[in-house]
């Protein structure tokens, strides 16, 4: 089972590939020039409840910042590789994509059985339990070294951003370490398996940490949410809503690209770091 230490090594290999940038003769002429591994497949400690949660690690330049990827429901850590793409373009930004309780990878409970998302049926307390998933992927990155962290979240992965990055954590309270410095949505709700972000979203908003909240104009459940949960005229918020798409969660940026180089901007903004490119003009779907 790999756990920090690889990330450490991770980290040890890219600053040893960014020492000899610049060099004449680095990489391209010295075969054991070590590279930043693309991915690593990591086992999180367990959640405070005691899930144990898969995820793949993505190194960046600087262990200093992170990004947690929270995906939809039904998926799994894999939908990212638009998001992940722009990531670890030039000075790459280290990120955590993570398989929530039930899904891909993390399907073992504290009993040591096998459940999946689907047997959760209508029970809140077992939806809810997914913001333990990410306050663990935080606490990961920032054990590391991570002194900012910021969490994507798609459909209900936004739902557990939110709730972990206010505490909503129902019986347990946030540790230490778990600290969430801005919050990115994708296609948002309001109560997406009974997980009403009415409250968390008003505790949020009054911290004035960076919040981006994307949907499509014809997804009436999100548009609905970016109403709600948060003013556009709230400090330090984002909101768009594209018109003529439906595309729902990652789906949303999928089919037109460019909306990738608008979040990997804004997590850019929010982890105080410069932008890898400026961003484009966004499109419609066609």
């Amino acid at each position: 089972m790999r756990t920090n230490a690889a990330l450490a090594l991770a980290f040890t290999l890219v600053a040893s590939c960014g020492s000899r940038r610049g060099a004449a003769t680095d990489a391209a002429t010295d075969a054991r020039a070590p590279t930043r591994p693309s991915a690593v497949a990591v086992q999180l400690a367990p959640a405070l409840d005691g899930w144990r949660i898969a995820a793949t690690l993505y190194p960046g330049s600087d262990p200093g910042v992170g990004v947690v990827l929270v995906h939809q429901l039904g998926s799994n850590r894999s939908e990212w590789g638009g998001l992940i793409a722009r990531l670890q373009a030039g000075r790459a930004v280290t990120a955590l994509a993570i398989d929530l309780r039930g899904h891909g990878d993390s399907t073992v409970n504290p009993r040591d059985e096998r459940v999946t998302w689907e047997s959760f049926g209508t029970d809140r307390e077992r939806w809810a339990g997914a913001a333990l998933d990410v306050v663990a992927a935080v606490q990961y990155l920032r054990t590391a070294g991570a002194q900012r962290v910021v969490v994507v979240g798609s459909s209900v992965g936004a739902s557990a951003a939110l709730m972990a990055a206010t505490g909503a954590l129902g019986a347990y309270t946030l540790p230490p370490g778990a600290e969430v410095d801005a919050v990115a949505m994708l296609s948002p709700g309001v109560s997406y398996r009974g997980l009403d972000l009415r409250e968390p979203m008003r505790v949020y908003l009054a911290t004035q940490r960076p919040l981006l909240m994307l949907a499509g104009d014809r997804d009436e459940a999100s548009v609905e949410a970016v109403a709600q949960l948060a003013p556009r005229s709230a400090e330090r918020v984002e909101v768009e809503v594209f018109a003529a798409t439906q595309g729902h969660g990652v789906a949303l940026c999928n089919t037109v690209p460019a909306r990738w180089e608008r979040v990997d901007a804004w997590v850019r903004r929010a982890l105080n770091l410069a932008p890898a490119q400026p961003p484009r003009p966004i499109p419609h779907d066609v």
